[in-house]
This record gives C-alpha cells, structure tokens and sequence, in this order.
C-alpha cells in the first residue's frame, strides 16, 4: 500500500497529465476495493487452526522392509582357536542350518577364497574330518572388511554370515613384544571395527550362540591351554538392511520347525540407519473412549471437554511394537527408556506396557498442555541403548587369563566393544533415536 500512495502523490504535484477527473479518481476507487475485500475475508474466514511450520513435518520412516537375498556366503573364522568348536554338537548343527536357509549358500574360510563348499553335509564333514586350513591368527576387523568388500561388489542382493569367537585382538608380533597391548589397544581396536562399516550402507546383526569346546583357548596375552568348557561363539550378518532384515524374519520362521537347532541365545541388530515414527495412535477420555486423529502436518486437535479432569483420563499415545520389528529388544526396556518432552521441558510420563494392544502407552496429563492458539508441542523419543545382556559378565569379559586356570565360561573377551564398534560404525550417529516422533496438539 506504502507504493501506491507513493505514485498517486507524485501524479498530483505534477499538476495532472490530461488523464481528466475520472483518472484521478481511479486509485482511491481501486482501494476502496481492496479495503471492503480484506474485510469480507476476515468475516467469511474459515475457523480451521494453524498449520505447523513445514519443516516440523516428519517423513514417514517405517521399519525396514525385506529383500531376500540371490546369495549368500558363510565366512568362518579359521583361526586355530576355532578349533576346539568342531567338537561341539550345537555348533555343527548352528552351521548345518544356516547352510539352508537360503538356496544358493556357499561356505569358505575367511582366509581362503579359493575353496568352496556347496553343501551343509560337505561343510561338516570338512569340520569333522579336521580337512579345514587353519591359520594362526585372524584379526576381526581385517576378516570383516575383506567380507564386507564381497558384499559390496556383488550387483545382486547378498548376505554374508561371519562366523567367529568375536574376540578382537591385536597382531600377533605386538602382543609378544607388549602381552598387554589388546588392554593398551581396546579403543583403537574398537575404532579399526568402526571403521569397517562407516558410510558403506550396510545392516549389521550379531547372534549369540553357544556350544562345547574342547580345544586351545588363547588368552589376551596369547598364554595359551586347552580347555573343555561352554563357550559362545557368533554368526555375524552383514547385507544391505533390507537383506539383513529378511534373514532376521526367515529366522522367526524356521525356529517353530523343531528340527531347527539355529536357535541364538541373544541378538543385537543395527538394522535402522533411521529413528522410525509410524504405528503411532492416540486416544483420549475414559478408557480410551475418544479417538484423536492426526493428520498430515502431524497436529492433533481434541475436545478438552469429551475428556474429563482427572490425570488418569488424559491422552495417551500408543506406540506399536510392529515399529520395533528389526530391533530385538524388550518390551519392558523400550517402555523404560521412552522420553517425553512438552514445548521443550522435560515431562516424566507414565510409560506402561500394554500386551492387550501390543504397544508402549505413554499417558500425558492434558492439563500440562497449552491451552492457547499456538498450542503444545509433545515429542516422543526412545534413545538407543545397549541391552543389558552386552555387558553382563556372562557375555562379557575384560581379563580372561583365568580361562587357563581351570575357570573357563561362556564369556568372551572385549565382547561389548566389540559391538560397541559395530554399532559406531553403522548408526548414523552416537545419539541415535530408535523412535521419535513430535506432534502438535491444539484444543479445539
């Protein structure tokens, strides 16, 4: 309006251009135009409440879906300290049945390109029969990168399995000179896993199994006796995450089969590179009775008055478990560690499980919610975080000379750093969201 006003002004200090009366008056006729228009539209004006800004608007992040792979490869481990797992019968039968899952499976050392085995019954035999090369040392993070390059160049879907102590280790010249050096070295080995995985776009699923051993045990230190005890050993899948995804469903699907004997006794996927945020419903009032809808800008519009004023009857969000598919966590742990913030401020929710609905209910007073046109801003998030099972003393150990003392178990050594690097290497970050979600919610 400034620049109408500007040009109508200066017309009239030149004293008229022969445009006649009519002419002079047109401007003040267009702007009795504009006037009565803008008031028309702020009688008429729909009643329909602000959008959010744009760039709160979340992209639909589901869980991954499946994509069963045309190859797959099993790695194993071929250092001498595999060995002692050939004598174990829940270690033959892990392999026997990993060799089919997929039609087209092939197996051969790590180590050694060159030879393939086409059939579970000729991979067993080679184990059994002692007909396996073996080395005298491997080192995880060069096994890994060698498998990870294979998975890579193949323009088809792959999937690989890395079969293994999971025990990371230095070279062995350096622990002669230093028999410390794994303990000196535990961040830098760390890192060297790390770095295996860093920008190759790739899911990563570790399984934990267990089975006798009767064998040499080395220890960190390369002191070395044979030892005849349970001991856990790992199958490693390394694919694209849609590849490693379908393996983790085909093995669901196997395990009701009896004769199955792949059975982890745990799991941990790096299957996500993002937070997912669907399978999320809200509802509100007595018993769940008002359904709220959440449209496309993610805002959420109630009834304060369909809702009564009591705390227990505020609105409460329902997360699916059907979100966390790739994940293999518990229910109890997920509910534990879901955050909820309101406008930014922290807001201790209650978070229960609910078997009935399958989902997390995270259950928001209404009356800590703005009741102004702007509205609230609720964000709901589940941070990453390490299964306690990682770091239990069953599954993890940071000395273990006294496995040749005659106090041999299960645990393996450095185990959660070694996952520790898995998961730097693959998360897209170390303050990675399994879940999160923000939604704007407006009293009507």
């Amino acid at each position: 309006m400034r620049n109408n006003r500007r040009n109508h002004g200066g017309g009239l200090a030149r004293g008229g251009s022969g445009k006649g009366a009519a002419a002079k008056l047109l401007p003040l006729k267009v702007l009795a135009v504009c006037a009565i228009g803008v008031v028309a539209y702020f009688i008429c004006k729909p009643d329909v409440p602000d959008r959010p800004i744009k760039d709160s608007v979340a992209v639909a992040e589901p869980p991954t879906a499946t994509v069963s792979p045309e190859f797959a490869t099993i790695y194993l481990d071929n250092s001498v300290s595999m060995q002692g797992y050939v004598h174990g019968r829940q270690y033959l039968d892990a392999l026997a049945d990993l060799m089919s899952v997929y039609p087209r499976t092939e197996a051969r050392c790590v180590g050694d390109s060159g030879e393939v085995i086409k059939t579970g019954s000729e991979l067993i035999g080679k184990l059994t029969n002692n007909a396996i090369h073996y080395v005298g040392q491997s080192l995880l993070n060069e096994d890994m990168k060698r498998i990870v390059g294979d998975v890579n160049a193949s323009k088809k879907p792959k999937i690989a399995f890395f079969v293994t102590d999971g025990i990371m280790c230095g070279p062995d010249a350096e622990i002669r000179k230093t028999p410390d050096y794994n303990i000196n070295h535990r961040q830098e080995l760390t890192n060297s896993i790390s770095s295996v995985f860093k920008g190759k776009g790739l899911g990563v699923s570790v399984y934990r199994l267990v089975s006798d051993f009767k064998g040499v045990y080395y220890c960190y230190d390369n002191s070395h006796k044979p030892i005849d005890a349970l001991r856990s050993f790992y199958i490693i899948a390394i694919g694209k995450p849609e590849v490693v995804s379908d393996f983790k469903e085909n093995l669901i699907k196997r395990q009701k089969q009896s004769i199955f004997k792949l059975r982890p006794q745990n799991e941990i996927h790096f299957i996500e590179s993002k937070p997912i945020n669907q399978y999320l419903s809200i509802n509100a009032g007595a018993d769940g009775n008002v359904v709220l809808s959440i449209d496309k800008n993610n805002m959420v519009v109630y009834d304060r008055s369909k809702i009564k004023s009591d705390k227990d009857n505020g609105i409460n969000f329902h997360i699916s478990f059907d979100a966390f598919k790739n994940y293999k966590l518990s229910e109890g742990d997920l509910a534990k560690n879901t955050k909820v913030t309101i406008d930014g401020t922290p807001y201790k929710a209650e978070t229960v499980v609910d078997s009935l609905r399958n989902a997390i209910i995270v259950k928001v007073d209404k009356n800590r919610l703005k009741g102004t046109r702007d509205g609230s801003k609720v964000h709901i998030t589940i941070p990453y975080f390490t299964p306690a099972w990682i770091t239990s003393s069953i599954v993890s150990n940071d000395n273990d000379l006294r496995f040749i003392q005659g106090l041999a178990d299960e645990s393996t050594f450095f185990f959660n750093y070694f996952i520790n690097g898995i998961m730097n290497g693959v998360l897209s970050s170390s303050d990675f969201n399994i879940y999160d979600r923000e939604l704007l919610l407006k009293r009507k």
